[in-house]
């Protein structure tokens, strides 16, 4: 077991904040129970005293050996006991509820505001749009300002430096304690600036929201614009489309030939094979792996890689385009979620062999989504998803898959949903900061290019391997139950491919 590297944080998952309140609900529960039963007890040696009472004179020595044994139940400290165990479940339970309300309702405060702030902005029209656009670009110039005399004091041998001095001392934590920490951080005027995922993750709803308001007529306002902006985008692609005539009809077919060799042993192992499928490596454009893995007792167990987008120009003959990104955003049925149902259809599948589905970018957006399909549920046991740089926090998943989902901090496409991964016992986020990375290769990645491409999360992959965080040994300890023991792995290529119909 390992500690995990600088800058890696890890959610969700069994060690994860709703893990942990679970826990404080059944501590709770069981405090509860433990006062009911001393209170039970309690009330039974005083029914018992009182029989001792009434019987004292017909036998004087068995009551006095009786009495004796009661003695310790008597009093007050037994009462004492109860009434301690009843208040101490009572603050287990209020603790749990505080945490819980703190922390989502200043988030939900945060999104709901950038949501109707952006809707009323967006149905303003032009004039509101260029007053907006002043104020915010006021707002930046007076921050900046703001930012520059702050660090500039910190020097200074004054109560005012020491307060500036104390706002680095945040860096490296959560939210945005930790974004001030890195903002005062480090020498010069200004901070070394690097882009930040969950900057865009908490501005775009309010974009989206802003981008239904400015469209003609009136748009009700949702509690989450994203998918239906994302929806906006599908059907203009779908108008273009028929338009232009692109090819619109989706044909799905096996490469020729099958490869046999190693199986993966870890998740980074995984993702090599994930990596393997996109053209620039000799994989076939619009391609998924799957791959059967046989164990020595002769059971089999399965490994699904999804490559992510291969197109921006959407409605080209390679369905990993912006076509297939939109109705993934948006929740509607797309292509490349197809041709990995059919693919792991015309595999051979069968419903007790455990299955594992990994993706990067796209791929992991279309891994999450055939997990979460009631046809795949009920056809298949998938037991774990993988994604790299995936934003995969709207999709609901059911209880039971495990997930583990790579994040960088400075990759702006995980936050292209516009929500956080839910923090659940089932779900484990790690993000990493590039930044910090003790390998140079890492920080030079720590742009928001560069921070996105597979073999960096390969690199973060291995970095994590074999670490103590119960999340990540919890997820771990599932893949194991699906790449354990394997000895030898056969790989088969599907593709999909559109047409002219």
């Amino acid at each position: 077991m390992t500690e995990l590297p600088p800058g890696v944080r890890v959610t969700g998952g069994r060690g994860g904040t709703v893990a942990v309140l679970a826990d404080l609900d059944r501590l709770g529960a069981r405090l509860r129970v433990v006062a009911d039963q001393l209170d039970d007890g309690r009330r039974a040696a005083a029914r018992l005293t009182a029989v001792l009472d009434a019987t004292w004179r017909d036998s004087p020595p068995s009551a006095g050996v009786a009495d004796g044994a009661l003695l310790r139940y008597r009093g007050p400290g037994l009462a004492a006991a109860a009434d301690s165990a009843a208040a101490l479940s009572a603050d287990v339970r209020a603790a749990r509820q505080g945490y819980e309300s703190a922390e989502l309702g200043v988030q939900q405060v945060l999104r709901r505001t950038g949501v109707m702030g952006g809707q009323v902005i967006g149905e303003g029209g032009p004039v509101v749009w260029a007053g907006a656009a002043a104020l915010a670009l006021a707002g930046t110039v007076a921050g900046l300002q703001g930012l520059v005399l702050a660090r500039a004091v910190r020097s200074s041998p004054t109560p005012l430096g020491l307060a500036a001095r104390s706002l680095a001392r945040p860096r490296g934590r959560p939210g945005w304690l930790g974004g001030l920490g890195a903002a005062m951080s480090g020498p010069g005027p200004l901070p070394a600036w690097h882009p930040h995922a969950h900057a865009l993750e908490a501005a775009l709803p309010g974009v989206a929201a802003f981008a239904r308001g400015a469209l003609p007529g009136r748009a009700l306002p949702l509690p989450d614009p994203v998918p239906a902006a994302a929806s906006t985008f599908a059907q203009v692609d779908e108008g273009i489309s028929l338009l232009l005539r692109t090819p619109s009809a989706l044909v799905v077919s096996r490469v020729p030939g099958t490869v046999v060799g190693p199986p993966p042993r870890t998740v980074a192992e995984v993702l090599e094979v994930v990596d393997e499928q996109y053209p620039a490596a000799g994989g076939a454009p619009g391609s998924v792996a799957v791959q059967e893995l046989v164990h020595a007792d002769g059971s089999r167990s399965w490994v699904v890689a999804v490559p992510g987008t291969q197109e921006v120009v959407p409605g080209g003959s390679n369905p990993t385009d912006m076509r297939t990104n939109f109705r993934l955003v948006a929740d509607q049925p797309d292509e490349m979620s197809r041709v990995v149902v059919q693919a792991m259809r015309a595999a051979g599948i069968r419903p007790d062999e455990p299955v594992l589905l990994a993706g990067h970018s796209q791929g992991g957006i279309v891994a999450a989504r055939v997990a979460a399909d009631p046809f795949v549920q009920g056809s298949y046991d998938v037991r774990a998803v993988v994604t790299a740089g995936s934003p995969i926090g709207g999709i609901d998943l059911p209880t039971g898959v495990q997930v583990l989902s790579l994040e960088h901090s400075q990759d702006a496409v995980p936050a292209l949903d516009g929500r956080p991964n839910p923090d659940t016992p089932d779900r484990t986020t790690v993000e990493r900061d590039l930044s910090v990375s003790a390998d140079r290769r890492d920080r030079a990645a720590a742009t928001g290019f560069g921070a996105h491409p597979l073999d960096v999360y390969e690199r973060t992959a291995r970095a994590i391997e074999g670490s103590d965080d119960p999340s990540i040994h919890g997820f771990d300890v599932t893949v194991a139950g699906v790449l354990g023991g394997a000895v030898s792995a056969r790989t088969t290529i599907v593709q999909g491919v559109r047409v002219q119909r």
